[in-house]
Order: structure tokens, then C-alpha cells, then sequence
């Protein structure tokens, strides 16, 4: 696939440089390059004689031949309605997702085909795609304020993805496509996308928020009337519209890059505002950009290899997935226009994670968007790992710190800590919580994201373990926990990385609610790769009471043993110490992002005798013995 042309000298940022509608008008007039190659291109010949896309696609292909002649899932008014009903999202969103993903399996393997089979998946992604533009409204339910769960003019996350996806099959099904379903794709585009965005920006909530909703949201309507717009004063007011709405996303990430959803939802929001960039200096041929001379920009797309364990591990503070690929096509498309090598190493990396693990065809968000993308760029040949660049970080701004060491005995030590505040995007009640993992296995865990549900975003979501003190390995005091707000907050006080150890000092103190009855909680976190360990120290004071315990949290086997407890994640064992207090263990059960029954195992540690005062420190040891 092509990679945006810039030219520096004729280039203008769309958000810092304040071009004029007319600027963006004559920036936009002439020949417009297609945002994609069409079916029968070169680019989809190479593509489909590479063995590596060759492989991968060979499951999606024998689904897409199955799916043939299959109806696609029904989304009927009661699915519609299920949500308002029973806030339950995933008997919709199962069926809406699926269909969307039978959609991709066709028109790739249209793509990737030629001849007789390549007709009858062209007539299959005819079918499919004409189903989902009948949908009367394109957005999830959960996101729709209508009983029905149904609102055409309402352009959520998905509503607008699905703008994108008609954009896309146009330019690249082209002459393919029935005239008739052409007309009325662009008439739907134009008038309940186009003209109800650019008229009432305001009325989109997203439009003036900082998370990934801002910025997927205007990808999916800019980059769409950027593929097929053919009224060049009105893409030029869409592109306005984006100049005003991008810069809060923007403001959602301080000057350190960091990401408060993680490496994750990175991929989702800041990869899209990625690819909206590629699309916008495509069709500009490189006059205009939302990304060109902004060193912030530099700093947030260095933020998701900063934020990655190995072995697929993510760290995941908040609602942000344990693991995952990052978009591999997003790291190279960005080390190559920011020149940044290290992305460049990422990227192959996760091109060699898909040829390993191969895709989540299931379950993933195996959509047309991602397909194509990934598959153009696919590399024929892959070193068997890049070099990672350090984990060794400290984000300044959202106060959070990773590490990726070796001890003296060459065993692989990763950890991260977080000091911030209670008002984050996707927040947990959560300063001072840590993750661990040792050699390569997670050992004190994070939940992330559970089931997304009206529950958990609504009234109640601090009731749930994801999301509550409790479910993170962090102190209960007097019974009380951390508190949602901007007020319940952490203070670095000292962040050190040295050759031999790792040092990060919070105070808590203003985190906790008035109930806890805290004077003061000191948190000291030491990585010591002489020794091979990992110490938590907390220190406390309260002005009544004497009720303190901490925990720390696992997915993984705990063995209570009669000199501590012992958390087993595949070959590592890795051992607790601690004086002066007693274990005792706890499960909680939830179910997870995909709907599975899972849980979490809460260690917990209180100091015996009980008192108002004083340390508890607990160190995490390998011990394979």
C-alpha cells in the first residue's frame, strides 16, 4: 500500500496552521488519489501471491466460501431492544460485529481471488454489503438514547466505522456494485453523515471530549468523505469541522505521550487518528496534515511500545486489555512518516505475532478497515524477533512508570506502577497500584476490562471488582476505598531508575475517602535486580482506627504454604514475604470483555496486632525451588 507523499515546504498542519476554507478547497480540487486500491489493482495481486497473507487468510477465506450462500445474522427489533430491556450489549453487539466481519471475509476474499471464485465473492459481498447499509441505524443500542435502541442520525463509534466501511467498498467494489446501492450509499453518506456532522458538530458529545471516541468518531466521517465526497465545498466544511474537534483528543495526552485507556485503546483512538492522517495527505497529495511538525504527536506514537510486556502482554491500568496486538500497519505507518526506528521494530514484531498466533477471527474486530490495511502491508519475510526498545519509563504527566530489567541471574523482571488520578479516561479508583511479570508471565495482574454492560456504566460502575480499590492490590482502610473524582489523586513523590534498582515513592494520602480516617500513606515500590525482587512498602497513619490491610492481586494459582503464599504462573514461582501480618485469600468472581466467567484472587495481608500506626512491606521473590 502506498504511503502518504508530503513535501514539507507545501504542507500545512489542518489543526496548527489555520488554513482557509479556501486553502483546503484548492488543496482538495484536482484528480483526487483513491484512499485504496481497487479490485484487480497490483497492489492486491502482490498482496495475494505473498505465502505469509497467503496463510493467514486461508481460514477467512474457507469461512467466507462457507458464508457464500448463509444469511447474515438477524439484527431484529428485539435485539434493538434487548439493551433498554436488560442492559446486556453482547447479544447485539455479537450480531452486529459478525456481520461486519462476514462482510470483510467476502471482499478480501474477493480481492485476493480472480476468476469464477473471485465473482461469486464479489456477488457474496454485494449481498452482505446491502444488508448492512439496510440497517436503519448504524449505532449500538448502548450508545443510543431511544427505547428502540434505534436513532439513524446518531453517530457513535460504530456508526461512523460503518460510513467508513461504504466509503471503502465504493472506491475499491467500484463498478461492481449494483448503480442503484452506489446512489444511495453516497445520498446516506452525504446527508446523515456529512451535512449532520458538519452542521451540528455540537451535537455529537464526543466532538469536544478528549478519549478515543473523539478521534475514531471523525475518522470514520472525514476519512469517508474524503474517499467518495464529490462536493468539494462540503468536504471542505467536514474538514473544518475536524480542524475545531480534533484538538481536544489531542489534549486527552500530556506532553509525555501517555495514554490513561493504555496501549489498547492507543491502537483504537490514536490509530485511527493515525490512519485519518494517511488518508488526509492521500487525498491532499501531501498539502495537507493533522500529524507534520508537532513534537506532542512524536511523543504519543512512541507511547504503546513503552506501554508493552512481552509476550503479547499489555499494561493495562483501567479498562485497557491484558493482551493483544498493537496494529502493526499503524507502528510502521508511523515510524516511516516520523522517522522513528523503534517503531519500525515494533511493527515487525507484531507482524510476527499475527504469523504466530494467526487472527482472532472469532472474536477480534477482524473488519475490512483492519484487513485491508494489514494485509497490503503484509511483509513477505520476517525476522524472527526485533530487538524492543527499553521499557525503562517514567511518564511524567500521567505518572506512571515501566520497567523491563534483567536481574543478575538473566531472570526477565517487568513491572509498572501508577501514581495518577480518579478521573481518568476508562478510570479505576486505582493510584498506587502496580502490575508484575516475571519472566515473561504475569504475576500480580490487573482485571482491565470486564464485561462492558449498562451496569458497568452506569450508577454502579465502582460496585464492580474491575473497576473498585478492591480489585486492585492496594490497601482497604477502616473498610474504605479510593473514591471517583479528580480530588482523589496520588502524589510522586519519588521516581528513581538506576542501573541496579527502580524506586518509585507515592503518597496516597488524598486518595481515600474521609471514611478511611487517614492521616497519612506513604507507598514505596523497589525493584532491586541484585537481589532479584520485588518490595511494597506502605506506610500509615490514621486519626481513628486501626482496621489496615492490603492485597495484592492475581489471576494466576496462589499455594498458601506455611512460609507464605506462592503465586505459580507457568515455570515462575514466585514467593511472598512479609512480618507481621497474616494471609488470608479471597476470590472474586466477574465475567470478562468476551462474556467468559472469570476471577481474581485478592492476597490479602494484615498486620497483627492491629494498630492505628505503622509499616506493613511485603517482598515478591522468584523461587523455582
Amino acid at each position: 500500500m502506498r504511503s502518504s507523499p508530503h513535501t514539507k515546504h507545501t504542507m500545512k498542519n489542518l489543526i496548527h496552521d489555520d488554513p482557509t476554507h479556501d486553502q483546503i478547497v484548492a488543496a482538495l480540487s484536482g484528480p483526487r488519489p483513491a484512499l485504496l486500491p481497487a479490485i484487480g489493482a497490483p497492489e492486491w495481486t502482490r498482496a495475494a501471491a505473498n505465502p505469509l497473507v497467503a496463510v493467514l487468510t486461508a481460514p477467512l477465506r474457507e469461512a467466507a466460501k462457507r458464508e457464500i450462500h448463509l444469511p447474515m445474522p438477524l439484527l431484529t427489533d428485539d435485539l434493538y431492544a434487548d439493551y433498554t430491556k436488560t442492559g446486556t450489549r453482547m447479544r447485539f453487539e455479537n450480531m452486529y460485529f459478525e456481520r461486519r466481519r462476514q462482510l470483510a471475509r467476502a471482499a478480501i476474499s474477493a480481492l485476493l481471488t480472480d476468476g469464477t471464485e473471485r465473482e461469486r465473492y464479489i456477488a457474496s459481498t454485494v449481498t452482505k454489503l446491502t444488508d448492512i447499509f439496510e440497517e436503519k441505524s448504524w449505532a449500538v443500542p448502548a450508545h443510543v438514547a431511544s427505547e428502540n435502541g434505534k436513532d439513524p442520525l446518531f453517530l457513535d463509534l460504530f456508526a461512523c466505522e460503518t460510513a467508513n466501511l461504504m466509503a471503502e467498498m465504493l472506491i475499491v467494489f467500484g463498478a461492481d456494485l449494483p448503480t442503484e446501492l452506489s446512489v444511495r450509499i453516497r445520498e446516506r453518506l452525504r446527508y446523515t453523515i456529512f451535512e449532520n456532522y458538519a452542521t451540528h458538530p455540537d451535537r455529537h458529545w464526543w466532538y469536544s471530549y478528549t478519549n478515543n471516541w473523539n478521534a475514531v468518531c471523525q475518522q470514520g466521517i472525514v476519512g469517508a468523505a474524503l474517499a467518495i465526497e464529490t462536493d468539494i465545498d462540503l468536504l471542505a466544511r467536514v474538514l473544518l469541522t475536524a480542524k475545531a474537534g480534533l484538538p481536544h483528543f489531542l489534549e486527552g495526552f500530556g506532553d509525555d505521550g501517555g495514554c490513561s485507556e493504555g496501549p489498547g485503546y492507543w491502537s483504537y483512538g490514536f490509530g485511527w487518528f493515525t490512519l485519518l492522517n494517511l488518508q488526509l495527505e492521500t487525498a491532499t497529495s501531501g498539502k495537507l496534515s493533522i500529524i507534520d511538525n508537532d513534537p506532542k504527536i512524536r511523543e504519543i506514537a512512541q507511547y504503546a511500545p513503552r506501554a508493552r510486556f512481552s509476550n503479547g502482554y499489555l499494561i493495562n491500568f483501567a479498562d485497557g486489555p491484558a493482551s493483544g496486538s498493537i496494529n502493526p500497519f499503524v507502528l510502521g505507518y508511523l515510524g516511516n512518516r516520523l522517522g522513528l526506528q523503534e517503531l519500525l521494530g515494533e511493527s515487525q514484531n507484531e507482524y510476527q505475532r499475527i504469523v504466530v498466533g494467526g487472527f482472532d477471527a472469532p472474536g477480534g474486530r477482524i473488519d475490512f478497515f483492519y484487513l485491508a490495511r494489514l494485509l497490503l502491508s503484509f511483509p513477505a519475510e520476517i525476522a524472527t524477533q526485533h530487538g524492543s526498545p527499553s521499557r525503562d519509563y517514567y511518564f511524567t504527566d500521567l505518572q506512571v512508570i515501566t520497567v523491563r530489567r534483567k536481574d543478575q541471574l538473566g531472570n526477565l523482571w517487568e513491572f509498572a506502577a501508577k501514581g495518577g488520578h480518579n478521573v481518568e479516561h476508562h478510570n479505576h479508583n486505582d493510584c498506587g497500584s502496580f502490575i508484575l511479570h516475571v519472566n515473561g508471565q504475569p504475576i500480580v495482574t490487573e482485571i482491565g476490562a470486564p464485561e462492558y454492560n449498562r451496569r458497568f456504566f452506569g450508577a454502579t460502575r465502582y460496585e464492580h471488582i474491575a473497576s473498585r480499590t478492591m480489585g486492585h492490590s492496594l490497601p482497604i482502610i477502616n473498610g474504605a476505598e479510593q473514591a471517583e473524582g479528580p480530588e482523589y489523586k496520588a502524589v510522586v513523590l519519588k521516581h528513581e531508575l538506576a542501573d541496579d534498582h527502580v524506586t518509585f515513592v507515592l503518597d496516597l494520602t488524598a486518595a481515600y475517602v474521609a471514611e478511611a480516617r487517614l492521616r497519612s500513606l506513604i507507598r514505596t515500590l523497589e525493584l532491586n535486580l541484585n537481589a532479584g525482587s520485588l518490595s511494597v512498602t506502605d506506610t500509615y497513619m490514621l486519626e481513628e482506627g486501626d482496621l489496615f490491610e492490603t492485597a495484592i492481586c492475581t489471576n494466576r494459582k496462589v499455594e498458601m504454604l506455611e512460609r507464605g503464599p506462592v503465586i505459580v504462573a507457568g515455570s515462575a514461582r514466585v514467593r511472598i514475604d512479609a512480618d507481621g501480618v497474616v494471609f488470608s485469600t479471597e476470590t472474586h468472581s466477574y465475567t470478562d470483555q468476551q462474556g467468559a466467567p472469570a476471577s481474581i484472587t485478592r492476597i490479602v495481608l494484615t498486620p497483627r496486632p492491629p494498630t492505628n500506626s505503622g509499616v506493613v512491606k511485603y517482598t515478591l521473590h522468584l523461587n523455582n525451588s
